[in-house]
């Protein structure tokens, strides 16, 4: 009996979410569905195997492994702990306390991290000793530092960008600067949120009583040069047309390697546990990126972008109820399917399709990471949620999630926010390279 095509689409899917479901790492996933497809619908495995190779070997993605160089040994070598300490001199006294240089400490170590798990991770075993002896409402620090880490794959440089980036053909730059301004309001609405509660109710996050001097203030912004010095370089050799997204990053991490040496932090230990961490992750990433080429060389095969947009042509309905809906089917398979997941999945088949409805491919992306971040610190695959837990074992994952909860509220009234008014993407990308 020959199966019709409908079908075919359909099993090929849920035995993907059935894998990933499964706990089953998204490589293999990728890969087994990919092998499957190739040999009972293809039949011919040499051009997806070529699909892959091109895929890997794209000059975007030497970015990451280098972001990724620069975000460990500037972790490794005490960064958050400076951020952390002279953010909190500036905005320590605000209602909320400590909240605030958490959420700021997380926005200035996205900035050379790139990574949610690792801010999220080093944010807690920083700030988490400090509110617990003040005894700050565990669901309000769990939950703050959880979404305050998501902010690692919003504001630049970030991973996630550059495999949506790589996957969708879209301009690194371009994303990373379309990133910067929606980065920074969502860290000041998760801040505003934070102190409005601690308005009404003190007792749940005191402020510090700490008087601290103008001189001190000022002299503690040293502790934020670094990330300064970093910025300056990425996006300054980006923005002036010195350098492309790559060649930043590699400057950038021979930047950090400098400055840990010139503070006197630098070891043989610590470069040898960055390489390794740098390793891992690279290993990972590019594992799933070619995991999902043949994959998607089996859904192109299939056409299921095509079939998609044609069928939501035939629908009528307007680009922004597409968008809903995407939206949506984006936030439930956030709660059951690790975020990179579906991206890598999604991305061949959701470009082209807000594309072709008349939204631009860097917007679309910046609403895309937004809703990953919602995946991070929803249940029950949330790895921010699992991060928070390993870091504070005597914590619960309802308090975890409870407190987390608002700022997934905060996010979607972001994503609203950028389809109401889209220039908060696009303008700096648009200044930065000129329009289109």
């Amino acid at each position: 009996m020959e199966l019709g095509l409908g079908v075919l689409i359909a099993i090929l899917m849920i035995g993907l979410v059935i894998l990933l479901l499964s706990g089953m790492p998204i490589a293999f996933a990728l890969l087994m569905m990919g092998l499957a497809g190739l040999y009972f619908l293809v039949g011919t495995p040499k051009a997806a195997a070529i699909s892959a190779w091109n895929q890997v070997n794209n000059y975007v993605f030497a970015a990451a492994p280098l972001y990724i160089l620069m975000g460990e040994v500037l972790h490794r070598s005490g960064l958050s702990e400076e951020i952390f300490t002279s953010l909190n001199k500036w905005l320590g006294r605000f209602p909320g306390g400590l909240i605030h240089p958490v959420i700021g400490s997380c926005a200035f170590f996205a900035a050379v991290s790139g990574s949610s798990v690792a801010t999220a991770a080093t944010m807690g075993r920083v700030a988490f000793p400090a509110m617990k002896q003040r005894n700050y409402n565990p669901q309000l620090m769990y939950g703050a530092v959880a979404a305050g880490g998501t902010l690692g794959i919003l504001i630049p440089p970030s991973i996630i960008m550059i495999i949506y980036g790589g996957m969708a053909n879209v301009s690194i730059g371009r994303l990373f600067f379309g990133g910067f301004i929606p980065g920074i309001v969502l860290a000041l609405t998760f801040m505003t949120y934070v102190a409005l509660w601690a308005r009404i109710s003190p007792s749940i996050a005191p402020a510090s009583a700490e008087t601290v001097s103008w001189k001190d203030r000022f002299r503690a912004l040293a502790g934020l040069a670094t990330v300064f010095i970093i910025m300056a370089i990425v996006f300054g050799g980006i923005y002036f047309g010195i350098m492309t997204p790559t060649e930043a990053a590699a400057i950038g991490a021979l930047a950090a390697l400098i400055i840990a040496t010139v503070r006197g932090r630098m070891s043989l230990r610590l470069l040898a546990d960055a390489l390794w961490g740098t390793l891992i992750m690279t290993s990972m990433i590019l594992m799933i990126i070619a995991a999902a080429a043949i994959f998607g060389y089996v859904v192109h095969f299939l056409r299921i972008p095509v079939l998609i947009m044609e069928w939501v042509g035939g629908l009528g309905v307007s680009p922004y109820t597409v968008l809903l809906f995407v939206c949506l089917l984006l936030y439930v398979l956030g709660c059951f399917i690790e975020g990179t997941s579906v991206l890598v999945i999604l991305t061949p088949i959701l470009v082209p399709l807000m594309v072709s409805i008349g939204f631009d491919p860097v917007w679309f992306g910046i609403i895309f990471v937004i809703n990953i971040e919602v995946a991070l610190i929803t249940p029950p695959v949330g790895l921010n949620l699992f991060v928070i837990k390993g870091v504070e074992p005597e914590s619960t994952f309802g308090q975890i999630f409870m407190g987390a909860a608002p700022f997934v509220g905060m996010m979607t009234l972001m994503i609203i926010l950028l389809a109401a008014f889209p220039q908060l993407v696009l303008w700096l990308p648009d200044l930065a390279f000129g329009g289109g």
